[in-house]
């Protein structure tokens, strides 16, 4: 299994738990985190729960980002 498939495997086993959880994924530009995220929340155990993502690629100040939220 590459590593790819465990972090995809991993936030997939959060997403089955009944708490609220936060996930953050973080790395450099190009790297396929927002990839990654699309390929998840297509999976039908999870399509079906909700979820929000925010993109803070070019956001300057906290403000930009409470906008977003």
């Amino acid at each position: 299994m590459t590593n790819d498939n465990k972090l995809k495997n991993t936030i997939i086993d959060l997403f089955e738990k009944e708490e609220k959880v936060i996930i953050s994924l973080d790395g450099s530009w190009g790297t396929g985190k927002t990839y990654l995220w699309k390929s998840i929340i297509k999976e039908e155990s999870i399509s079906q729960k909700t979820n929000v993502y925010i993109s803070f690629f070019g956001k300057e100040s906290i403000a930009e980002i409470k906008a977003e939220i």
